[in-house]
């Protein structure tokens, strides 16, 4: 399971840092002519309170900083947050920090500085660090072998399949390639060459086509646009939105997402029918099925769970939107609206899939081994 959650977090920290550029990067170029970025510290800060009306008082910070790369390196600026920005998020600047600036150049010639973001890549480095220590200090040959796997998992998003979708490819189509890529080359990183993983890259490979159809069924069930949330309403305002499939995109990050617990799914059912076998070798093929599937419904069970608080997680802010709304608008109504739905159909497609997964791994396992039962 801690391999499913290392290609979450990666995979999480790909699409994060998508999120994060791609409305500097559209709204750069409808008002300014050049946005530069530099680090900076901060050498010193203040605040001042700031009463706009009646009923709200915003916090704006007065921050001076010395600039730490490009080519602004050494200078110093005098920088007053926008009010509007520090009115909804408080940035919490204070004396010493390093944070990322932008030089906005405006149509007019005017400059403009602003504090976007505290710059946090060398503690998450350390984090990292700390992760990879942890998890070769357990596992020792075989997590670092997992870790080239989450290597080569993120680079196949990173390197093949997110520029082709970028190029114009079909999202779903891409991503589906990607998955099955992803499937073959980490399970057989991770757990080895063997029986036993074969069989996990079988029922992988079989439950993820499924996933396709089982995906699209639930996705035109509910029609589902795949516009429900910010980032496909950031993608649609740039020229690749104008061509961009979001349904397929929805699909193909269903597909993804359900990977990772699907791959752990699999290898545990293909390793309890093997040690079934090794057991009691009289097996036939009928009993391994039955024992590994009982064993499986259990796997099912706690799984389910796991994905759906896995989703819940990623999406809590949303959770949070129902009681405040609640008041404006009927429970029944949010949940109806897209934004929600893509949710709850997201933690469903996983789900079905998962459940599907156990017995197809089960019937490949059963089949291969009693067939060994057989020649013994």
């Amino acid at each position: 399971m801690y391999m499913r959650l290392k290609q979450y977090i990666c995979i999480g920290i790909i699409f994060a840092i998508g999120g994060s550029l791609i409305p500097s990067v559209v709204f750069a170029q409808q008002n300014t002519v050049k946005d530069e970025f530099f680090r900076a510290r901060v050498i010193q800060a203040s605040e001042d309170v700031v009463k706009k009306d009646d009923a709200h008082v915003s916090i704006i910070q007065k921050i001076r900083v010395r600039i730490l790369s490009g080519s602004e390196k050494g200078n110093e600026y005098d920088i007053t947050p926008n009010p509007e920005f520090t009115s909804t998020k408080k940035q919490n600047i204070e004396q010493g920090n390093v944070v990322v600036v932008a030089k906005t150049t405006l149509n007019s010639g005017e400059i403009r500085w602003d504090v976007i973001d505290q710059y946090r890549l060398p503690n998450m480095g350390w984090a990292f660090a700390i992760f990879i220590g942890l998890v070769i200090f357990f596992t020792r040959k075989r997590g670092v072998m997992s870790l080239v796997g989450l290597a080569v998992s993120v680079a196949i998003l990173g390197f093949v399949v997110i520029p082709q979708i970028l190029s114009g490819g079909n999202p779903l189509v891409w991503c589906l390639a990607g998955a099955l890529i992803i499937a073959i080359v980490s399970l057989y990183l991770a757990h080895g060459f063997s029986t036993r993983t074969s069989i996990a890259v079988v029922g992988t490979l079989i439950t993820v086509l499924l996933s396709v159809g089982v995906g699209a069924l639930f996705v035109w069930l509910t029609r589902l646009s795949g516009a429900g949330n910010e980032d496909a309403f950031y993608l649609q305002l740039t020229q690749l939105g104008m061509s961009l499939d979001l349904r397929g995109l929805l699909l193909g990050a269903m597909i993804i997402g359900t990977l990772g617990v699907l791959d752990d799914v699999t290898t545990a059912q293909s390793a309890v029918v093997g040690e079934l076998h090794l057991a009691n070798p009289s097996f036939s093929r009928a009993e391994l099925y039955a024992r590994g599937l009982s064993v499986g419904r259990e796997h099912i069970t706690s799984l389910v769970n796991t994905l759906a608080l896995a989703y819940i997680g990623a999406s809590f802010p949303l959770f949070l939107y129902i009681p405040l709304n609640k008041s404006e608008q009927p429970v029944w109504l949010l949940f109806n609206s897209e934004f929600l739905a893509e949710e709850i159909i997201r933690t469903l497609v996983g789900s079905t899939v998962l459940v599907l997964a156990v017995p197809i791994t089960t019937l490949i396992a059963a089949t291969v081994f009693g067939k060994k039962t057989h020649h013994v």
